[in-house]
């Protein structure tokens, strides 16, 4: 009997497994990380990408939001699933029903399908995204930016974390994540000490 099987066996075996994770979208390449400036040691209850122009204000570009994937974990690592359109929304249209594509042909919920490449698109410009969370001890947002087209938009946009009583904590502007079509940005929340 030839000895190289179990070898050839553990290395197939290996093989599958990896493939395997990247089908389903868990091994994602981190291309940076900030660390996020947070001004208190409170839960986090709602996290927003909030829009840093107004209109009329003089821009390069367009303002619409597209995302590819969001990834939320609390503070020992643990993945946050906030998976939930009733939680998950652009601008006041929480329960929103309407008909134009960036709500239902790319709603919210492909930031959590764990496909980097679809992704979740504003029905109009100069609108935030909201995710309502249950009170987390959040430790970092990982965001992939659109991987097709349009990488700039995000640029307009800023990552904000609210506590229980609507206050803003810790904020950073998401213009390093527009640099590249796909990139991904792990965004690390450095509470006070």
């Amino acid at each position: 009997m030839n000895s190289n099987y179990p070898l050839f066996f553990v290395i197939l075996l290996l093989v599958v497994l990896i493939f395997i994770r990247k089908k389903e979208g868990l091994v994602t390449t981190i291309d940076e990380e900030i660390n996020v400036p947070v001004i208190k040691n409170d839960l986090i209850v709602r996290i927003q990408l909030n829009i840093q122009i107004q209109i009329g204000q003089p821009r390069s570009s367009d303002a619409w939001l597209n995302i590819g994937d969001i990834t939320l974990r609390d503070r020992a690592g643990n993945q946050i699933y906030y998976g939930n359109t009733n939680n998950v929304y652009f601008g006041n249209h929480q329960n929103w029903t309407g008909n134009w594509n960036g709500y239902t042909q790319l709603p919210v919920s492909h930031l959590w399908d764990n496909n980097k490449d679809s992704m979740a698109h504003t029905n109009r410009e100069f609108e935030n995204l909201i995710i309502n969370l249950a009170p987390a001890a959040l430790g970092s947002v990982q965001i992939t930016n659109r991987s097709d087209c349009c990488e700039w938009r995000i640029g307009y946009y800023e990552l904000a974390l609210y506590n229980d009583k609507n206050e803003k904590i810790g904020f950073i502007k998401l213009d390093r994540l527009a640099t590249q079509k796909g990139k991904t940005v792990l965004y690390k929340m450095s509470y006070p000490k």
